[in-house]
């Protein structure tokens, strides 16, 4: 998921499934975040991967999402 793909919601896969981004932006939706605020979910999104750099989130313990969190908390 690099920054590339953030701001190609509607693109699909050469099969015609939803990419990640798009299964994401439908979670926003279903959540109901706001249209405007969904944006800057992606962007922490895009920013937590650029950081911790997973092979896949399920390779990513708790901790190593907590850490992540406590250490953005500090720095706002």
């Amino acid at each position: 998921m690099s920054s590339s793909h953030s701001g190609s919601f509607s693109r699909r896969r050469e099969n015609g499934t939803p990419s990640r981004w798009d299964q994401y932006r439908e979670l926003l939706v279903r959540k109901q975040v706001p249209h405007n605020a969904q944006r800057w979910y992606v962007v922490h999104v895009e920013t937590f991967l650029k950081e911790l750099r997973p092979n896949s989130l399920s390779q990513l313990t708790a901790r190593q999402v907590t850490d992540y969190f406590q250490a953005i908390s500090r720095h706002g």
